[in-house]
């Protein structure tokens, strides 16, 4: 773990000047944070400091929150005229809707747009929500399942900008085709070249890449990725070891799905230095916990948690972006600095839209005709059009949280479970309930940690990531910010910050996919393996959900600082309502009826993981509920258990093969584990009836 964190703890990067003080050895300067022009600060989205006593934020009701495409159904409740006319919306297979530019930004998110308005040549979806509508997956799932699944009844069952790309099925990169798509998920994949050496990622725009399409206007053909037989990059051998060719790159793929738009506008308000106030890139913080096992110290010198903030600067990302190197927050990374680009990147790069922010085409190697674009103005929208579907998405209200949250005493069996669950997670569930209701908490009064609504016994420890309450600043929005988004507390539960994630070996992930005692030794390529010399297989990982939490293909405008293995924390608010698939690439899928097969192909099977508790052992399950997706879900969080002690029923390092180093997936050492090992560990160690408890509360939120 020590030599995974050299790489990126060397570095607070480059923004630096005068927070007063240093954080964990760290400072920080506020560059364009500074910015007191107001339409300058809402086309960067900067936010400003807040002052005095925060409000409670403007809660959307739980049970109507993300039912229908409706202001009543997304918005800031009493918003203004302005901002509820964001929200209009007609369905366009009943009524034609006007003319794209004269659209508002709900109608032209949920609208299919033609060729002749400019979509494509190249593209994923004709309208914003393809990508997000998981919805319909989980009402064909509940539905598919005769409402037997109680956990997915809450969820919601109509796909609106708050809904997320589905998934129902593992990826076949090599039977995508124009005619069939990608049937199975509308996650996007991006491929490239990747320099493990340097860092350095070659998104091979000479053959169309990076991001790969599944659909073209007319004749027009979709790029596929180079085989590595035509790759100049990769000439000369592929070492079986590492992947790498004589040049020092390899092939590298990653799934995106799009996330669910909840509360973007509370994100975009809090001060960048809020986010980097909690930052501890060493793992300095030892946070106290009574639950057992405690970190071992000559592995973490803390608590395991060692997040850092990331940065990046928005002209990478758009023509007439910020130049300068700013706090970042949004996307998978935290590299994102401000809404505006993933709106021209979802507009151009999925659709095909283009904008004065980003006015070219996606590549089209494999068309030789380039006239097969059928047209439309150039570019195709304009960046009024952009910008307004920005505005849409800062004044999506989250969801009230259960009302089993708030009961006080919790008397109901429901409220018993949800609370024994925060707990459990390190909500103090005081602190949280006072800010979601009160205008009267003095922030001055009460430490950081109770600000935070994190308990002063961290129990798992899963609130020293996933903060539950941040505080907003001035919202640099000019639409709906002083009336929903400035100065008030924010349930994000995220720190907003990146984090080390679990990873396996290339190799492995090559060569070994069974649960073998011995496997061929590494050492014996040189470049021809030699299946005669064996070593001790590592410990077996079963289940088709991929326990790698990395992803390489380091696009630089939507990477900033961090590494391939670094994601930022995901916030939760509106999980339960939201529902499956979870991860950054929907991987942790629900489907328990057989949809969305590749034609041709078996149904779907429902994806597989091994989850360990307490009593159960360490079982290889079937994710066929929204309970059991959850619960992946949390496994995700580290590299698996190791194996069971048949004498004491309980995970056992000392089981663990001997293997090399750079093939350990098992040890508590391990350099591949993530950050959350030590959260990971107490999880394991409670029963399934407690590891409940903290699904009920997660599906609360």
């Amino acid at each position: 773990m020590r030599a995974r964190r050299a790489s990126r703890v060397a570095s607070c990067g480059v923004v630096a000047g005068a927070l007063a003080g240093a954080v964990h050895a760290c400072s920080y300067g506020a560059m364009t944070e500074t910015i007191d022009v107001e339409a300058a600060r809402d086309y960067s989205g900067i936010a400003s400091p807040g002052t005095g006593i925060p409000m409670h934020p403007k809660l959307h009701d739980r049970a109507s929150w993300g039912t229908a495409l409706t202001y009543a159904a997304l918005g800031f409740e009493n918003a203004s005229s302005d901002v509820q006319a964001l929200f209009s919306f007609t369905d366009p297979a009943l009524v034609p809707p006007p003319a794209i530019e004269d659209q508002s930004p709900l109608q032209f998110f949920a609208t299919p747009h033609t060729d002749d308005e400019g979509v494509g040549p190249l593209f994923n979806q004709r309208a914003c929500i393809g990508c997000h509508e998981s919805s319909l997956d989980n009402q064909k799932n509940l539905a598919g399942a005769g409402r037997g699944d109680a956990s997915l009844v809450g969820v919601n069952q109509v796909s609106t900008p708050v809904s997320r790309a589905g998934r129902q099925g593992l990826t076949n990169s090599s039977l995508i085709s124009k005619i069939d798509g990608n049937p199975p998920t509308a996650a996007f994949t991006l491929y490239g070249d990747y320099n493990p050496s340097t860092g350095a990622f070659n998104p091979l725009t000479n053959f169309g890449g990076p991001l790969q399409h599944d659909d073209a206007i007319g004749y027009c053909a979709i790029n596929s990725p180079p085989s590595i037989s035509i790759d100049p990059y990769l000439s000369g051998g592929i070492d079986p070891v590492t992947g790498v060719s004589p040049l020092g790159e390899r092939r590298v793929t990653g799934e995106r799905a799009a996330p669910s738009y909840v509360a973007r506008g509370l994100i975009e308000a809090i001060y960048w230095g809020d986010i980097v106030h909690n930052e501890d890139p060493a793992d300095a913080v030892a946070t106290y916990s009574s639950l057992d096992p405690q970190p071992d110290r000559n592995i973490c010198p803390g608590d395991c948690i060692s997040g850092r903030h990331n940065e990046s600067a928005a002209s990478q990302s758009f023509i007439g972006g910020d130049t300068l190197v700013r706090v970042g927050r949004f996307g998978l990374r935290g590299a994102g600095t401000t809404l505006l680009q993933f709106v021209i990147g979802g507009a151009q790069g999925e659709i095909g839209l283009t904008s004065p922010f980003s006015p070219f085409e996606q590549p089209n190697v494999d068309t030789v005709d380039p006239t097969c674009n059928a047209g439309g103005p150039t570019p195709n929208v304009t960046a009024t059009r952009i910008l307004t579907v920005r505005d849409l998405i800062r004044n999506i209200a989250p969801p009230m949280p259960s009302s089993a949250l708030f009961e006080s005493p919790p008397t109901s069996a429901a409220a018993i479970a949800v609370q024994a669950g925060a707990t459990l997670f390190g909500l103090d569930l005081p602190a949280f309930q006072a800010r979601m209701t009160s205008d009267e908490v003095d922030p001055s009064q009460f430490s950081d940690d109770t600000n935070h609504a994190i308990a002063n016994d961290h129990q798992l420890g899963c609130a020293t990531c996933h903060i539950p309450v941040m505080r907003t600043g001035v919202s640099p929005a000019q639409v709906g910010g002083a009336e929903s988004l400035s100065n008030r507390w924010a349930p994000i539960f995220s720190d907003l910050l990146i984090h080390q994630n679990p990873e396996v070996p290339y190799y492995l992930l090559q060569q070994w996919y069974e649960a073998l005692p011995q496997m061929i030794d590494p050492a014996s390529c040189k470049p021809t393996c030699n299946p005669n010399q064996l070593i001790a297989a590592p410990y077996p990982i079963h289940g088709t959900v991929s326990r790698d939490m990395t992803d390489y293909a380091v696009v630089a405008n939507v990477t900033g600082l961090a590494l391939g293995s670094e994601f930022r924390t995901a916030p939760l608010m509106g999980l339960g309502k939201v529902g499956p698939p979870f991860g950054h690439d929907a991987r942790i899928y629900l489907n328990v009826i057989g949809d969305g097969s590749y034609p041709g192909e078996q149904p779907n099977p429902p994806a597989t993981i091994q989850l360990t508790s307490a009593d159960g052992g360490t079982v290889e399950t079937s994710i066929t509920t929204m309970d059991l997706a959850v619960l992946a879900a949390i496994e995700m969080h580290d590299l698996p258990a190791p194996p069971i002690n048949p004498a004491t029923h309980a995970p056992d390092y000392t089981l663990c093969p001997s293997v090399p180093p750079n093939l350990d997936v098992c040890t508590r050492a391990s350099a591949f584990r993530g950050e959350a090992r030590n959260t990971m560990e107490r999880f394991r160690a409670l029963t399934q009836a407690e590891q409940l408890t903290v699904v009920r509360f997660l599906e609360a939120l």
